[in-house]
């Protein structure tokens, strides 16, 4: 595959320094991804197995792998971008895994060690989302509830209010993964809708990868009872270990 070097990419300090790789797959559907520069140490296997999965096609032979690994080290990129970890506000600009939404003075992406695919998505228009989805929610209090929460996740930011956990509670098969599903609307649909089953380090990166959006955790059964208090805690507190 074609692989181009398209932008440097470094933190704020100047640190955590990383490339910008773009490339086609077979599909022709087209892949970017800001890799950090940690990655080409030792022989790499990390950073090709995510190319790879993203569907690079490269060569298998020892000497190919070595000089991309050196083709990514050297090759000149004049485009600078500022890189950061998390999604969310930073300074003017909202930055999600695929997009940054605003204007700064440089350049700002999303820079992660994987490339796992975005539950952010796009599908349709406004206008049909308040006909499909918002005009049945009128008259249901939860279903209100569930949208306003959606919307209001990136605005705590500016208004300089904390964040917390809101929980639906109620006999199985009463509507609550319904209004989750309602409010994933807003950010990416059924698929940005996550599950309480994950280790405590699991549910910090995956907060962390909503910072400032909405973060939707469904079947609170399947996490174990004496970690599911510390969790929630640690969730609606802001800030992990």
């Amino acid at each position: 595959s074609k692989l181009e070097i398209t932008a440097v990419t470094r933190d704020a300090k100047n640190e955590s320094w990383g490339r910008l790789l773009e490339f086609d797959d077979l599909d022709g559907t087209h892949h970017a991804w800001a890799m950090p520069m940690e990655l080409l140490k030792g022989d790499g296997a990390e950073y090709r197995g995510v190319l790879l999965s993203m569907g690079l096609q490269m060569s298998t032979m020892t000497k190919a792998r070595n000089l991309l690994t050196q083709y990514i080290q050297i090759a000149p990129a004049e485009q600078r971008a500022r890189c950061v970890e998390r999604t969310g506000w930073h300074g003017s600009v909202f930055v999600m895994p695929g997009r940054t939404i605003g204007a700064a003075d440089e350049r700002i992406l999303y820079q992660s060690a994987i490339s796992a695919p975005s539950t952010f998505k796009h599908r349709g228009n406004l206008v049909d989302w308040q006909r499909h989805v918002a005009a049945p929610c009128v008259g249901n209090s939860r279903l209100v509830f569930a949208v306003s929460t959606a919307f209001a996740a990136p605005l705590l930011h500016i208004t300089g209010m904390e964040s917390g956990g809101l929980h639906y509670r109620g006999n199985s098969s009463t509507g609550k993964t319904t209004a989750l599903r309602v409010a994933a609307s807003v950010w990416g649909g059924t698929e940005y809708l996550q599950r309480w089953r994950a280790t405590d380090n699991g549910l910090e990166a995956l907060a962390a990868q909503h910072s400032d959006c909405l973060l939707l955790l469904d079947e609170l059964n399947q996490v174990d009872p004496r970690a599911a208090g510390a969790a929630a805690y640690m969730l609606a507190n802001g800030s992990g270990k």
